[in-house]
């Protein structure tokens, strides 16, 4: 099922989130996030995406997004700009949400601008929306969805 074309659901009301950076290294963001995701209890699918890890806080890992079997509504990007992994698997039209929470775009300048650009590019043939890059959080406490992608806890 897809949502509307100009719809902010698959950011806001996902109903599965892949997680681009998970980390067993308890601090880390990809820490966090899915911490956080499983504290406030989202109420959809959570696949974590990290190519060095088989499990993640007793989830299934995934080594890349397009490895997921599900479709993915939201993906959510907290890896280094300009790695292998921030740009992998948004050149799937599998997702229609993204929230970059990396840094190291147009802010930076020179290249930080031309990456910012491709992940644009991305965003723009896709059809997708995007939160990012360089954001703080995604919060929607709506006791439906529970989907609180934040980095630190209360």
């Amino acid at each position: 099922m897809s949502f509307g074309h100009d719809s902010l659901d698959p950011v806001f009301r996902p109903r599965s989130v892949a997680l681009i950076g998970a980390s067993r290294q308890k601090g880390s963001i990809g820490w966090d996030i899915l911490d956080n995701l499983l504290r406030y209890e989202f109420q959809g699918l959570i696949f974590p995406v990290n190519p060095k890890a088989e499990v993640v806080h007793s989830l299934k890992c995934y080594p890349t997004v397009e490895a997921i079997p599900d479709p993915v509504d939201l993906a959510i990007v907290s890896v280094r700009a300009g790695s292998s992994s921030s740009s992998g698997g948004l050149r799937s039209q599998r997702r229609e949400g993204l929230v970059v929470i990396t840094a190291g775009f147009k802010e930076i300048g020179g290249e930080g601008f031309a990456l910012e650009q491709q992940l644009l590019d991305v965003v723009r043939r896709h059809g997708m929306r995007m939160l990012g890059p360089n954001c703080m959080a995604l919060s929607n406490t709506d006791r439906p969805f529970g989907c609180r992608a934040v980095l630190s806890h209360d």
